[in-house]
């Protein structure tokens, strides 16, 4: 799942108000007694999310992205502030002190119970290249700074998290690891379920809901057990480039690869709107198909649709994949990207790569 990326456009993309500081102890003895009443609320201490500064300016999409992070790693009791801080014109040193007296006595006051606490982050980078530090702060319902961190390619953490997956979520995941780390926390198997921030991506991104993927399931079922009498129409791959995109090749390629009756190209193409959130990206591309049956009916069984782009050298990038039945109903949506061993495993340079890429996914799960 991607939100306003550091990566982008390959793929994939008020003036501070002065307010009174709150009288602390950053790393003193005051700190460390409030960090270790946050280590003993337990991951379900209530935790305030305020927007996330990001390539120079307050995002809230980030912090949900931050929201879905914690929430995996089991915290239940999360809130997004709609509030803004802004901290254009501090040091980072400076930062702690004034987003405490915000949330104390400024704009924030109010927004987190007595016994909460707030969380304020800033990912640095450009989209060139990348993320290059991931901060953040947690302060108490008083203003007083719980915990402050820092971390840089010179870090573990940073390396196997935004240094790894070079976008906000990436950057997200730092973050929460840190934060159970510095708190001495474990996460909790299986995460949170139904969670607030996991219901609100599902929903951003246009994800089916439980029982539509059931239905997706079953349809699938019937694909797989029908497989070699089934008969696909195949659109030509959605490509950045626009180079060499061949719908019959690719077809013969996924006739091939699921042994199925027949594979046939289809005449016309579609296209998607950009999106940085590579499962809304996944869902509108099954949308713009299913629009496209509707108005265009397809003599075969079943239709198959590609969304690939990949970065120089194969580094990073991502491929969706869609089959949809001449209904129009979803039968199959999966993604990949450089996260995932598969990706990984191929590391796919050109679209021809990218072809074999998705038609190793049809397979995987179809075969």
């Amino acid at each position: 799942m991607n939100t306003t990326s550091f990566r982008f456009p390959a793929f994939l993309l008020t003036a501070l108000v002065a307010l009174p500081l709150i009288a602390q102890e950053p790393g003193g003895a005051g700190e460390t007694v409030r960090r270790d009443a946050l280590r003993r609320a337990g991951v379900g201490a209530s935790l305030a999310l305020w927007p996330v500064r990001v390539l120079g300016r307050a995002n809230a999409d980030v912090a949900d992205a931050l929201g879905l992070v914690l929430e995996r790693q089991g915290m239940p009791s999360l809130t997004a502030v709609a509030n803004t801080f802004d901290a254009r014109e501090l040091a980072w040193e400076a930062i702690p002190a004034a987003f405490g007296a915000h949330v104390a006595t400024g704009p924030g006051k109010g927004l987190v119970p007595a016994a909460g606490y707030a969380l304020y982050a800033e990912f640095l980078g450009d989209p060139k290249q990348g993320p290059t530090e991931v901060r953040f702060v947690v302060v108490d319902a008083k203003g007083g700074t719980v915990l402050s961190d820092r971390q840089s390619p010179g870090d573990a953490t940073f390396r196997r998290t935004a240094g790894a997956d070079p976008d906000p979520l990436g950057c997200a995941t730092c973050v929460g690891e840190r934060l159970f780390e510095l708190a001495g926390w474990s996460k909790v198997p299986g995460g949170v379920r139904d969670g607030r921030f996991g219901a609100l991506w599902q929903k951003k991104s246009g994800a089916p809901d439980r029982k539509e993927r059931a239905a997706m399931q079953q349809r699938a079922a019937t694909l797989r057990s029908s497989l070699a009498e089934a008969t696909v129409a195949v659109f030509a791959p959605l490509w950045p480039a626009a180079t060499d995109v061949d719908a019959a090749r690719f077809a013969a390629a996924v006739g091939a690869g699921l042994a199925c009756k027949a594979a046939t190209p289809v005449a016309v193409t579609v296209a998607v709107a950009p999106s940085p959130n590579q499962q809304k990206r996944l869902y509108d591309l099954a949308a713009v198909v299913k629009a496209q049956l509707q108005k265009q009916p397809i003599e075969a069984d079943y239709a198959v649709a590609v969304d690939l782009g990949f970065a120089e050298g194969g580094q990073a990038g991502y491929a969706n994949v869609v089959v949809l039945d001449r209904a129009g109903e979803l039968v199959l949506a999966e993604f990949q990207n450089d996260q995932h061993p598969l990706f990984r495993q191929q590391a796919p340079k050109s679209l021809a790569d990218g072809e074999k890429l998705a038609v190793a996914m049809l397979t995987r799960v179809l075969r």
